[in-house]
Parts: structure tokens; sequence; C-alpha cells
């Protein structure tokens, strides 16, 4: 769980957009030999932008699920088992049962709860929803964008807001997110369309 790159994307930009930055697709790229960078780093620099956002207590739970030592002798295969008991070789340390199954917990709590969030915010755009165009994203000053929204789903892509006038007269249309073929050949055949229903997507 700790391992997974996804979390640790999604918070960092959660945290950016909290404090009025924007989307990246990558705040984590791979070392210059390229290699991942580990949870610890990753971790690390959320700490930092989650402090300078105002929200310091966003990586608390990230935090309570982490322990370098036991990450690091599981990977290395640098353990051994002795009853109920995790022993470790770099550094010596005995893990409780109890100890082993909290960081356990803790990492299986934080990404449930990571999950249903993510899931909630989706779900809370029951109809297509106008925002503010990014002007580094649209090079048009005062341009819109439509979330895209499928019945009983929520929010699965965003596209432009051009009417059919303004796409006649040549403004060019976009269109981000996941679709079934269904959902495609719906979308192309209006291109002013962002509400799917919800048998397209079964």
């Amino acid at each position: 769980i700790m391992e997974a790159s996804e979390p640790y994307e999604f918070l960092a930009n959660l945290i950016s957009v909290t404090a009025g930055g924007r989307f990246k697709m990558e705040h984590f790229p791979p070392r210059p030999n390229g290699g991942p960078l580990s949870p610890q780093t990753k971790i690390d620099r959320l700490e930092g932008q989650a402090k300078n956002a105002g929200i310091p207590d966003v990586i608390v739970p990230m935090r309570e699920s982490w322990d370098r030592d036991l990450r690091n002798a599981i990977f290395h295969a640098d353990y051994s088992l002795y009853g109920s008991e995790v022993r470790t070789i770099r550094p010596l340390r005995t893990y409780t049962h109890g100890e082993v199954m909290t960081l356990i917990n803790r990492a299986m709590a934080y990404h449930e709860a990571f999950t249903i969030l993510r899931k909630l915010s989706i779900e809370s755009y029951t109809e297509p929803t106008l925002i503010s165009g990014d002007t580094e994203f649209t090079r048009n000053s005062g341009e819109r964008a439509m979330v895209i929204v499928r019945e009983g789903h929520g929010a699965v892509g965003l596209k432009d807001a051009w009417t059919e006038e303004e796409l006649r007269r040549g403004c060019i249309p976009y269109r981000l997110g996941r679709f079934t073929r269904e959902e495609m050949e719906i979308l192309d055949a209006d291109r002013t369309l962002a509400f799917l229903p919800e048998t397209v997507s079964k």
C-alpha cells in the first residue's frame, strides 16, 4: 500500500490546488538513475507542501502508516519470523505482532479513506458544471470548461464549453476523460453534450 505511487500524486495535486496552484501530471518524477523515489522522500516532500499550504495535518495518516526500517527489511528480505514476532537485521529490532498489525491496519485505513473521499468527490457532480478555464491550458482569458458527468456515477471528464455557434466560428474543441466506446460515439455525435446516461457505461 505504501509503495503505490498514485496516492502520493493525488494528494500532491489536492494540496497544490487547495493552495491556488494547478494540476500536474507528475509531482514525483524518477531519480536521475531512473529509479522511483522512496515513500519516505515523497512523504517528506508532501509534508513540506502541506505546511506551506497551511494544512499540515493532511499528512498525518501517511506518517502514522510508514515505518522505513520495516519497509526496507521486508523489501530486502532482511527479516525473519519467530513465533508472532518479526525480527529485522538492519537495524536489529523485534516487532511484536501488535506493532506489525497496527502498521498494516493504519495503512489499510488510510488507503480506504482515500478511496472513499475520492469516490465521494466524483459523485458530488450530479450534472454538468461550468468551471473557470486555466489560461495556461486554454490560452484564452476568460474561457470556461465543462465537467462531463455520467448519470449515477459522477464526474468522468472535462471538455470545452463552446456553443454550436462558437464551434462553427472555429473555436477548437477538446475533451479529456475516461469513456467507454459507446460514450465516445455519443460525445462525438454532439460536441456540446456533457451528460452521459447511466446505461451507456454498463
